[in-house]
């Protein structure tokens, strides 16, 4: 009963002190991830774009976008059922996240601890600058 003991504790600190024997089977973020992340980021641009510049976003129409389910935001960008996706709007001076009207401009998901593939881009908003967004804010999007 001891010897057992003993060899489940080594084992545990042996895999505990060198996580990376288990690296090699840990899936990493593939070209399909970083190619739907940037499609995802493009067509926000592309829908929600107004004025005469192409990143000059309505805020009420994005925060209207933030706001919808996972499930729904993967039926309108076309991902595949068992895509993640994560949105957020960071201030490009501290990399914090922008709120506007009270609400924080991110889906509720988060890719902590996974590798998730991303895309930014540089926006701005037409219908109300917050100080956070001068001159410009990032928008960030993760697909897992």
């Amino acid at each position: 009963m001891f010897g057992i003991s003993l060899f489940l504790v080594t084992v545990t600190l042996v895999f505990g002190l060198f996580p990376s024997f288990l690296t090699p089977f840990t899936l990493g973020v593939g070209s399909a991830e970083k190619a739907q992340a940037d499609r995802v980021g493009r067509a926000v641009l592309l829908n929600l774009s107004e004025g005469t510049e192409r990143n000059e976003l309505n805020a009420t129409e994005l925060q209207a976008v933030l706001s919808k389910s996972e499930d729904q935001l993967r039926t309108r960008y076309g991902l595949p059922r068992n895509a993640n996706i994560n949105i957020t709007v960071k201030s490009i001076n501290n990399n914090e996240l922008v709120t506007y009207d009270g609400t924080v401009m991110a889906t509720p998901n988060s890719a902590s601890n996974q590798s998730a593939a991303s895309s930014a881009r540089i926006v701005t908003f037409r219908n109300r600058t917050t100080d956070a967004c001068r001159p410009a804010c990032r928008l960030v999007v993760k697909v897992w």
